[in-house]
This record gives C-alpha cells, structure tokens and sequence, in this order.
C-alpha cells in the first residue's frame, strides 16, 4: 500500500480510465531519486483492469546501448506482432531478429523515424484488441535511441485507447521527455504523518521530533527513509537525526546500499557485478557469463533473498532478471572495482560471441582499459551491424567507444566524426555538435596518421558542421562551409560534392545571400561531375531566377536533367525536383510531386529531409489556396524539426503557418507563430522565415484595417536585415502597393510597382505577371484611369491561370471597387460576389466580411451556398479524406500518418456529415482533391512512393 499519494493515485487513476474510453494519454511523473515515481507507477499497472500493460526500466550502464529500452518493451509480445504492416514488421525484425526474419532482413539503414513509426504501429495493433498502458520508468537512463521511439509514439496517440506514463528524475539538465511538453505529475517529498506512517511500517516508532527532522533530511524521500530504517541503526539515526545537515543525502544512501552488498558472500556480488553489465535483461545470458566466470546459478540466491533483484518469466519469453531498483544497480556497477566490471564484460562478449558478435565486441570494448587497436578496429567493424540492427544512435555509440580506444590521433578523429554523422542523422542535434567539436579539436600531424587520410576527415567535418548549421544554425556560416568543404575535396564523390553545394546553395537563399546562391549553383555544373551536373545546374539557376520555361519545367523534362548517378532511391534526386518545381511553371504538378516526396521521406523515416520538401509544399500549396492542406503540412513539419531541435526549419514552418493564419483571420495564432518565426529567424539569419513571418504581420494589418501598420510591416520585406528578403519582397509587392495607396504613400507605391516591373522582364513565372499586373491595376484604379476595367480584367485572367485564387479574390475586390465608384452597382456586385466567393472557399474570414460590407452597401448579398467543404474539416480529417479518396484502405492511410487504421476509421466516421456522404466511395466525386493525385507516369513515381525505391 501507497502511503501519503492518495492525491497522485487518483490523477494516475483517472488518466487511465479517459485513456480506455479512447482519449489517449500521456502522462510524465517527475521527482528526485528514491521519492516514489517506480511506486506509483507500479501501482497504477497493478489496478489497469482490462489492459495490456508494456513496461520498460532505463539502465545508466546501458544508456549507449542500441534500444534497449524497447527491447523490454515489445519483446514480450512480438508473437502477437503478425498483424503489423510490412514495413513495420521489417524493422522490428531488424531490431531482434528472429528465425523468420533473419534471412531475409536486409542489412540497410533503420531510421529512427522508421523505429518510432513502427512502435506507433504496434501500439496502436495491440489497443485495438484492449486498451493498453505503457510504463517507462527511468526514462532518464533509457537509451537515446528509445526514448526517441517512444516519445515519437507517445506524440501521436491522441485517438488511441493507450496510455503511457513516464518516471524520470529531476535533472539539473533536460532530457527527452522534460522538453516534450507532456502534461506532467511532479512528486514531492512525504510529509510527517506519512513518513511516521512509513517508518511505523518497518517497526520503527520514533518521536515526533525525531520524524519531523528525519523529514527535513531526508526531504521526505521515502526509499532514503526505508533504506536507513530497515538497513541501518535504528539507534544511531535517533541519536544523530537533529545533528545539522552536514552529510549530504545521497552518501547516506550510498553507504546503506554498501552495507547491504558487503553483506552478501564474495560470489554473490561477483554474480550481481555481472547482471548489473548485462544489457539484455535475459536470464540465460546471465547465467552463461556467470558460468564463463566460475560461478554458478547460485551465486544469485543471497542477492534475491535480499531482495535486491528479481527473476521472473513473463508468457513465454524466457526468464527475466531485473533489480529491485535501479538505484540498487547503478551502486553494484558503480562500486564494483574496475577489475570485477572488466571480467563481467568480458564473460557476456564471450557468451554473445557466436550469436551476436556486435555487442560482443561492445562488452570488450568496455572491458578494455587504455587503448586497445585491436577492439578499437573489431568495434567500428561491427559499428555497421549495430547501425543496421539498432540504428544510428546505436553506431554513432559504437564508434565513439572505438575513438576513445585507438591510439592513433587520425583514427579517433575519423571515429568521432562518423559517430557525429550518425548522431546528425539520428536527428540527435546536441550530441553530433559536441562528438563533431571533440573531433576538431584533434591536432593531427602527418606522422600521427594510422591510417585513413588526415586531409578527407577535415574536408567531411567542415561537410558535416555546414550540414548541421543548416539545419539547426546559423545559414550564412552554413553556406560557408558547406562550399568551403568543396574547395579542395579531391577524394570527395561527385554526388556528394553535389550535395553540399546544393545544401550551401539553400542556406545562402534562405539567408538572403541571392547573388552568392546563384554563384553556387553555377558552381553545381563546373565542380563535381562535368556535363553530368552542368544541365541540372542549368535548370536550378533558371528556377532560382524565376526563368523556367514551361517545356523544362515538365517534370518529365526534369526526371531526364537529373545525373544517373542519383538514382531513384537517392533522397537528393528527389529534392532537387521538388526544388525545381517548386518554382516552376506548373504548381498542380509540382504539388502533385510534392505530396509523393513527402510521402517517400515519410514511409523511410527521413525526418530532416521531409522538413524541407514539406516547407516547399506548403509554399505551393498556400498558392495555389488549399490553405488546409498546407497547415495540415507545415503543422507536421513543425513537430519533427521540434523533436530534433533543427531551429532553421522551425522558423521556416513557423513562418509559413503564420502567413496562413494571418490570411485565414487567425489574428491570435498569427502572432504567435510569427513571434517563434522571427525570434528563432533571427537566431540563425533566415532572412527568408523572417521575411515571410513579417509579410503575414503585414498581411494582418491590412485585412483588419491598420494600413500604416502594413504599409511599415510589408515595406520592411523587401529592406536589410534583419527582415528583408528580396524574393518575399517581390512577391509582396502588390501588397506593398495597396497598403501605399491606403495610407496616401502614392509615390511609394509608383516606385514599388515601377522596380517590380523593371525586374520582370524576361521572368517566366506565373507569380510574376499576378503581381506586375495587380500592381498596375491598383494605380491605374487609384488613379481613375478608365483602362482600370482592363487592368483588373487582365489581372484576374492572370492570376486564374497561376492558380493563385487569393490573388483572384483580391483583384475581383478592387474591381468591384472601381465599378462601384464608377455608379455601375451591378457590375460592381458581380465582382464582389466572385471575391465572396472564393474568399470563403478558402476561409479567409476577414478579407470576405470586407467584400460582404461593400455588397450589402451596394444592396446585393452573397450567394447563399454553403461554405467551402474542405474547410469544415480539421487538418487530420482533410489528410484522411484526402487518402482515402485516392482509394488506401484504412491500414494504408494510418501507416502514412501514423494513426491506427481504429483512429482513421474515427475520422473517418466523424468527416461524412460534415460533407454530407456516407461512404468513402463518394469522396472521389467531391470535387476536394482534383489537384492531390497523382502526377503522372512522367514523375516516375507511384501514389505509394517512387518506383525502384
């Protein structure tokens, strides 16, 4: 029985009970060491009635161990695994291979976006049998690898009948789960009832002065209180309780767990040296190093009846051994004699050797003292295995370990920037930064070398620093070294050499730097492979410059541009399309491409790379109008560069989605996007999410009225830093223009419209002649220059053909206006009908209601049809709607979003009345998703993904 958590019981309680009614939760229970967060937690599995209940401990001597936390988790239930989709079947297979598995798993990358998808996945198969409660405790100590899964997971359980709660201590640093914002349960220290409760329970009733004193030492900590109490001398803590605090806590404890191990036979706790090594948990691992070791299966027996460990058998998994408390372990390890947790590594390599060499060479990596080459060179060996079977987080640990162990200063440095590329695509920011900032600060001479070449290591750091500012940093130092690391890459592949440019050329746009990206990309198609790239550097300057004809803008056309070295299965084929497309002639099709390279990125776990192609999807997309498809995109985007800190790609998808809230009418969300956009923007010079976050403040202004205040804000656009970016600018002219005439800055305005005008000539995208044409629409209405009609007519033609209805909408409004000061109030309802319309096709509530003033003025009113259908639906339910109009079952639908195919059967239940149908099958005939298909077989790709991925 709990004493003195009545209050925490009942919160646990109830998370639980709305967790079965299908309201998943996530709960994270925080608190120091010993205060009763494994308590709890325990209790809360021991009353789960009627669930499934998942559980894992973390390890502090396994936390750079390949996940092993989820091992403890699924292990007990991969026989009920069967019903997993392919692709998540395979990477549990990868994970712990099993005899059906293990000749036909590839040995290829696991992602850990592909582990956390497909622990979602088997979730959400086991909750829709019965509900189910995941219990984490000691998350602190779980590995890196897990706790990602998890909480990849735990982030998208919203719908699902699955609760996880999570134990972790409180840590001076953060760790995964403190920075996930999950509702959180701290627990405090017992007061002194309680602990006179707790003491009286192990036949200790001390005075009140006593228990009042022993509270303020302890801090109420109950496993301190019941250590000292059962363990220690009663006597003696009486006598020494209201002594001044001059022993701090901790060494207390250490001391009572001490006492207890000394206590136990010299075998004993040679045993339990052992078992603390042992990463696995599995019984039969134990034992076998145990006998490696001269001891037998009774070495453990005084160890359990002391109660600091516990063997148990769980289904039919094969028996577990597990220690009371994990502060139980972390003493045996830790006070063990380095020579004692030498010879227990080494007896669990020997036992793993012949099944699981990689982790056999982990265990005498660990077991080595000084340098050792030989476990150095056996230990990057299998860093390849770990990567395949426990992914990057696992090698990047693998190599690390094998750094520290060569004694050649070229190989350590090699060693910890491989472990720092692992760590960088493991999505792991802070930890690639500190192993890539160990790695430079190597001095390697030429008689240093061990092997490798001092000279490619400096050029792939510079490489992978410029890859992680552009991700996470500052964008000009990015394009620095990204170039930088192509100056004198002699031993470089083409491809890669490719790549950096390409990333260095997307840093310099983002930070502004237009004539140093166009430099770049020149340099595209002279560096790496000749006429192979010269082409496809070709056509990316021409995108860049708004100068793509609409014949090389095809995407067959530019399926045939891109070099043969970059396969279909290269992930960089696929962004220098979307890339192109993006700023090409055709939105519908470079949408359509959009939708099925973030697909592909999506279903392989590419995280980082899905960031990016979704923030130029949702570029097209905000085009284009389907403004619910775009927040849908760019909320997505938003939480993976939150999971892996990569603050450049926060501030660009935040920029986006303040942009749409502003248009939409979301003042309140507008703000605070705009807010994140420009603070993290500013952070890491991205001029262009600066920019577009001040345009959508701009935008604001102007629809609710301010038109000083846009006329400051959309003008800044196209200025210095730190907001200015010259493509945000140009596209924002005829915003500019407006907010001008507004506010009687007419020449201003003239000015704007004149350099626009000047610039355009010669451009080819659609965007360009909106612009120049709505500009010249305004002054020539503003001016009441009869060739207004004209102009305006001119303008909307334009902007119906670049797809661009906002555009449409704003030209139908200032036609209308023209009419009506004109005294032609029929025509002039016409055109405010048309900007009704698709104003409120497209939500854009503020811009409607000012079309709706000026009609009802006239004495016209609105057509009464009902609102645009896509936007009764929430984001979720459009993404829904949207795949199953393409005809994916429910299984296929929730594998691409990671939702339960029970989740999408919800939204699905919960979309049909708002769009007033009854089956799936109506969806097609809607009308909503013409433009999400399929772009054709000149793509190359499939609605699943690509073909020869």
């Amino acid at each position: 029985m709990l004493i003195g958590r009545e209050m925490e019981r009942g919160i646990l309680a109830d998370r639980l009970a709305d967790a079965g009614r299908g309201h998943g939760q996530v709960v994270v229970v925080r608190g120091e060491p010993g205060i009763g967060k494994s308590a709890l937690l325990d209790d809360a599995a021991a009353h789960a009635t009627g669930m499934t209940v998942l559980r894992c401990t973390g390890v502090e001597s396994e936390i750079d161990l390949p996940y092993g936390g989820l091992h403890q988790l699924l292990a007990p239930v991969c026989a009920q695994l069967d019903g997993l989709a392919d692709a998540h079947r395979d990477v549990v297979d990868r994970l712990w291979p099993t005899t059906r598995s293990a000749t036909t798993t590839a040995a290829s990358e696991t992602t850990p976006g592909a582990v956390g998808a497909a622990v979602l996945a088997a979730w959400q198969l086991l909750a829709s049998r019965r509900p189910l409660l995941v219990v984490v405790d000691d998350a602190h100590w779980l590995d890196t690898g897990s706790a990602r899964a998890v909480l990849f997971a735990a982030r998208r359980i919203t719908t699902d009948p699955i609760a996880v709660l999570v134990a972790r201590r409180d840590l001076d640093e953060a760790d995964h789960f403190s920075r996930a914002g999950f509702p959180t349960l701290p627990v405090g220290g017992l007061a002194p009832d309680a602990v006179g409760e707790l003491l009286a329970g192990q036949g200790w009733s001390p005075p009140r002065r006593i228990v009042e004193v022993l509270t303020e030492r302890s801090g109420g900590n109950p496993l301190a209180l019941l250590e000292l109490a059962v363990f220690g001398d009663t006597g003696h803590l009486s006598a020494t309780g209201s002594m001044s605090k001059t022993v701090p806590l901790t060494d207390r404890l250490r001391d009572a767990f001490t006492d207890r191990l000394r206590a136990l036979p010299e075998h004993s706790r040679r045993a339990l040296v052992v078992a603390a090594a042992d990463e696995t948990g599995q019984y039969d691992v134990v034992l076998g190093a145990l006998a490696r070791s001269g001891l037998g299966a009774d070495a453990l027996t005084a160890a359990e009846a002391a109660r600091l460990l516990v063997v148990s058998t769980v289904a039919a998994h094969p028996e577990t051994l597990r220690f009371r408390h994990p502060l139980m372990r972390s003493a045996v390890y830790h006070n063990a004699p380095f020579a004692h947790r030498a010879e227990a590594h080494e007896a669990l390599a020997a036992e793993l050797t012949d099944h699981d060499p990689a982790r056999a060479a982990w265990h005498r990596a660990l077991a080595a003292t000084g340098t050792d080459e030989q476990r150095a060179r056996t230990l990057a060996h299998h860093a390849a295995q770990l990567r395949s079977g426990g992914g990057l987080a696992a090698s990047s640990a693998a190599y690390q370990r094998a750094a520290q162990l060569t004694r050649f200063p070229e190989r350590r440095r090699h060693h910890l920037l491989t472990a720092a590329y692992d760590a960088w695509k493991a999505a792991d920011s802070a930890r690639a930064q500190s192993l890539a900032a160990q790695a430079a600060a190597i001095a390697v001479t030429p008689s240093s070398v061990g092997g490798g070449s001092a000279h490619q290591t400096d050029v792939d750091l510079e490489r992978l620093q410029g890859y992680m500012q552009w991700y996470t940093g500052d964008q000009v130092i990015a394009a620095a070294r990204l170039a930088g690391s192509v100056d004198d890459a002699r031993m470089t592949a083409p491809h890669d050499i490719a790549a950096a440019l390409f990333a260095a050329c997307d840093a310099s746009w983002q930070a502004g730097e237009i004539a140093t990206a166009q430099s770049l990309t020149r340099r595209l198609g002279t560096e790496p492979g000749g006429s192979a790239y010269r082409r496809a550097a070709q056509v990316l300057e021409a995108a860049m410059d708004d100068r793509l004809t609409p014949e090389d803008g095809a995407i067959s056309r530019l399926a045939g541009v891109v070099p043969a070295d970059l396969g279909t299965g290269d992930p960089r084929r696929w962004l220098w399309l979307l890339a192109v497309a993006a700023r090409g002639p055709d939105p519908a099709l470079a949408r359509a491409l959009g939708l099925q390279v973030a697909d592909r990125f999506r279903t392989s776990g590419m995280f980082s790379l899905l960031t990016v192609a979704l923030s130029w999807l949702v570029e097209i997309e905000y085009q284009m109008g389907q403004w619910e498809a775009g927040i849908a995109h760019a909320e997505e985007g938003l939480r993976h560069a939150e999971d892996a800190e990569h603050l450049a790609r926060q501030a660009d998808l935040a920029a986006h989605l303040a942009r749409l809230a502003a248009v939409r009418g979301d003042a309140e969300g507008g703000r605070v996007h705009s807010r994140t956009a420009l603070t993290l923007a500013w952070r890491t010079r991205h001029r262009l999410a600066a920019a577009r976050a001040t345009w959508a403040d701009g935008l604001l202004a102007l629809a609710t009225g301010d038109h000083r205040e846009a006329f400051e804000l959309i003008g800044s656009t196209s200025g210095p830093l730190p907001s200015g970016h010259p493509d945000i600018g140009r596209k924002a002219t005829a915003d500019l223009v407006e907010a001008s005439l507004r506010c009687g800055e007419v020449e201003t305005a003239k000015q704007a419209a004149a350099d626009l005008s000047s610039w355009a000539h010669g451009r080819t995208s659609p965007w360009v002649d909106v612009q120049v044409l709505r500009c010249r629409a305004l002054l020539t209405a503003y001016d009441g220059d009869p060739s207004a009609d004209k102009d305006c007519a001119t303008s909307a033609a334009a902007a119906v053909r670049a797809q661009m209805p906002f555009e449409q909408a704003r030209i139908a409004v200032l036609h209308g206006e023209w009419a009506r000061r004109g005294r032609r109030p029929t025509e002039a309802r016409k055109h405010l009908r048309t900007a009704v319309a698709l104003f409120d096709r497209l939500g854009a509530s503020h811009w409607s209601e000012h079309a709706r003033t000026q009609l009802r003025a006239l004495g016209g009113a609105a057509d009464h049809r009902p609102a645009d259908l896509a936007g009764r639906l929430t984001p979720q339910e459009l993404q829904v709607a949207r795949l199953a109009a393409q005809g994916l079952s429910n299984r296929e639908i929730g594998t691409r979003l990671f939702l339960s195919p029970r989740t999408v059967g919800y939204h699905l239940y919960k979309l049909f009345p708002k769009l007033g149908i009854a089956s799936r099958a109506q969806l097609r005939h809607l009308g909503l998703f013409e433009l999400d298909g399929e772009a054709g077989p000149e793509t190359g790709m499939t609605k699943a993904g690509t073909s020869g991925a």
